[in-house]
């Protein structure tokens, strides 16, 4: 496929082959062009339909990460994606579940990963899917920039910044102005001054052990820098009851034009545990579905949850509007008022739609930051006092809320002497009995 629109391109695109539609170029084992991403034409076998979507979705979000609103309007008319600032990654599929990658930079040569079985240390490896394939690619900056936090000695790394602390070591262990964001234990009272990420997900069904993620939104806030959104929408692969339809009014026509979800659903744990790791509170409403919901997909299609990317022994710092709301506001009355809705009424938010993933995150983080500022005693609390506070009164809340079950509600009320309600959190544990 050849686009010669200003002159960009040359002729070493395939502009017949089928993976152009997807704007994947299909090139030689050394790209010519500065693409994103290509498929080395050579390979021995073709990437399957839905193998097919995830290094398109790859170049989707490498553009959406660092070309401006203008700039993706120029590139928009061109049949495929370059960035001269950037090193192409090349794909190559040497068996059905065998993939290999390299980067084509100022080093030429073709140093693959992991190395082709029919040359030279192709069996030092076993064989990568895509997926994981591409959870490895994702994997790599935060594996070159960050030290793991048993190594840290409870000190940021010299030469980088805390999030949170906005502290900036030089080599010599002094101390200068704030740079970029990096691996480092946030102190207490730091959660309006750092960068900020909310997460929510629209579902198949209630139960987050059984349940499929539909759309999931992420949005970075603070920080000093622009709000970022970015959103979802996944082909769960099930059809998705009328129910659900109802609620967030996705169908199985809508969601049809969804991405794959194994690739989706990594990419969403990827962002999120990154988040993490730089030290960046994440924030949900009812976070314990979210998560809960998040970690079973992962499971279901054999990925590493968000717990498992973290370095071993870190405490993630999660914030959930809802636990610390029923903690700090007891006497709220009205069945339905601890909903996303009216919460964010009582603390003057204005959600609009309700019941779609990227309202629902946005009022979740405008809602804890009200929170903050109005109990002071919250930005008191490390990531890791304050994550084992959530688990305390979740767990109080959780048995309060089922006694009022067992001995006060009527049967119209859903009153059951036998009602169990779980009181975990973040993580719902499965029970023979549901969630």
């Amino acid at each position: 496929m050849t686009d010669n629109v200003d002159g960009l391109f040359g002729d070493d695109a395939d502009r017949d082959d089928p993976l152009a539609s997807l704007r994947i170029p299909v090139t030689s084992v050394s790209a010519r062009w500065p693409y994103i991403a290509c498929f080395d034409g050579g390979s021995e076998r073709r990437p399957t339909d839905s193998e097919a979507g995830i290094p398109s979705s790859f170049i989707e979000e490498y553009k959406t990460y660092w070309f401006n609103k203008g700039y993706r309007r120029k590139t928009s008319v061109r049949a495929l994606d370059v960035d001269s600032g950037c090193n192409t990654t090349i794909f190559h599929k040497w068996a059905d579940e065998g993939w290999s990658y390299r980067v084509d930079g100022q080093r030429r040569g073709p140093v693959w990963f992991p190395a082709c079985p029919d040359r030279p240390g192709g069996r030092a490896h076993p064989p990568y899917t895509l997926v994981q394939l591409m959870d490895r690619i994702r994997s790599i900056a935060r594996i070159q920039t960050a030290a793991p936090l048993d190594r840290l000695e409870g000190q940021p790394p010299r030469g980088v910044q805390c999030a949170a602390c906005r502290v900036r070591r030089n080599a010599d262990g002094g101390e200068r102005r704030p740079g970029v964001n990096e691996l480092h234990e946030p102190s207490a009272g730091c959660f309006g001054d750092v960068r900020r990420l909310a997460f929510d997900t629209e579902t198949t069904g209630p139960n987050p052990h059984e349940a499929r993620i539909l759309t999931a939104t992420l949005i970075a806030r603070g920080g000093g820098l622009p709000d970022r959104a970015v959103t979802w929408l996944i082909n769960p692969g099930v059809p998705i009851p009328a129910e659900a339809t109802a609620v967030h009014g996705i169908d199985d026509v809508q969601a049809a034009a969804g991405a794959v979800p194994g690739s989706a659903l990594n990419e969403i744990a990827t962002h999120v545990a990154m988040g993490l790791a730089c030290g960046m509170p994440v924030v949900a409403f009812n976070l314990s579905f979210n998560w809960t919901v998040l970690a079973c997909e992962l499971v279901r299609y054999r990925l590493p949850t968000v717990a498992e990317r973290l370095a071993e022994g870190a405490v993630p710092w999660l914030i959930d509007p809802h636990v610390i709301d029923r903690q700090y506001d007891r006497y709220v009355k009205g069945s339905g008022r601890r909903k996303l809705k009216p919460t964010a009424d009582r603390y003057g938010i204005k959600l609009r739609p309700a019941h779609t993933a990227k309202a629902d995150a946005l009022a979740a983080l405008l809602i804890a930051e009200k929170q903050f500022e109005r109990y002071p005693q919250l930005d008191s609390m490390s990531p890791a006092q304050l994550f084992a506070a959530q688990k305390a009164w979740r767990a109080e809340q959780q048995a309060g809320l089922q006694d009022w079950f067992r001995t006060e509600a009527t049967p119209e009320q859903g009153g059951d002497p036998n009602k169990a309600i779980p009181g975990d959190w973040p993580l719902i544990p499965r029970r023979e009995t549901g969630a």
